[in-house]
């Protein structure tokens, strides 16, 4: 067993039960289990983290009446619990789909958040990933979304693309932009290197192992964390159909907005 499903089985065991005790009376008892909030990495504050997103979609107007909004790699619902319970989202009538490759976030996001908001559907992909679902059966380089041209109005892939290797993240860009309507928008976080005019340092992990245009924070894990050329991610999201709407944010993650090339 890898240390992360390790750490995640010792948490569901001996943390969770415990942990929802002291959620309930601090009023998060809407929050899901401590072992599927550290899965995705984002567990001290899960309703800051779902305001942030919410307000990033807000000041670009990306979050039009019945919109149609597709988050890839939606974990336990950090996006998606936002949206539903955010009164600013509420009379928009959104349709959101979110698909993982963890089932137990899927299943958790289908009992607490899709049994209770209309137009929210979850999605479990069994996507193989070294990381996160090594056992699963499909190819994320070659795996077809199961929507249909133009669907989305919105697409989401936060800390998506910095766990797929570069034959995912070719195929998944190309893929995104399949999806995208005419207006449409992505919003991806990515590791970035190679702009000497960006901040140093400014990433959460290291990235020793280099080959090309790629670099692993791990060795015998690429996909715990992976950093890509900013000129290469540029160069395959144009080869997608895809241009910056607008500078990309560098931090902690890097985050970029996609629209159609013109």
């Amino acid at each position: 067993m890898r240390a992360r499903q390790f750490r995640r089985l010792a948490n569901r065991l001996f943390v969770d039960r415990p942990e929802s005790v002291l959620r309930r009376f601090k009023g998060r008892s809407h929050w899901p289990p401590l072992s599927l909030r550290r899965w995705v990495g984002s567990w001290a504050d899960f309703d800051a983290d779902g305001r942030w997103l919410i307000d990033q979609l807000s000041i670009r107007d990306l979050l039009p009446a019945g919109a149609q909004v597709l988050d890839v790699g939606c974990g336990c619902g950090r996006l998606a619990m936002a949206l539903a319970r955010d009164p600013r989202v509420a009379p928009l009538g959104l349709r959101y789909h979110g698909l993982d490759v963890d089932k137990p976030s899927i299943e958790w996001c289908r009992r607490h958040i899709g049994s209770e908001h209309d137009g929210f559907d979850f999605e479990h992909v069994g996507l193989r990933n070294r990381s996160y679902n090594p056992s699963g059966p499909l190819d994320a380089a070659t795996y077809r979304f199961p929507f249909a041209d133009f669907s989305f109005d919105l697409v989401v892939a936060a800390s998506l693309f910095t766990h797929l290797v570069a034959a995912e993240m070719e195929h998944y860009l190309g893929e995104m932009a399949r999806l995208l309507a005419g207006r449409g928008t992505l919003w991806a976080t990515f590791f970035l290197f190679g702009n000497p005019a960006a901040p140093p340092d400014r990433h959460p992990v290291d990235f020793p192992h280099r080959d090309g245009k790629v670099a692993f924070h791990s060795q015998r894990e690429p996909e715990n964390a992976v950093s890509f050329a900013e000129s290469y991610v540029l160069e395959v999201a144009a080869a997608s159909g895809l241009e910056l709407a607008e500078p990309i944010a560098y931090g902690p993650h890097d985050h970029l907005f996609f629209k159609r090339a013109e």
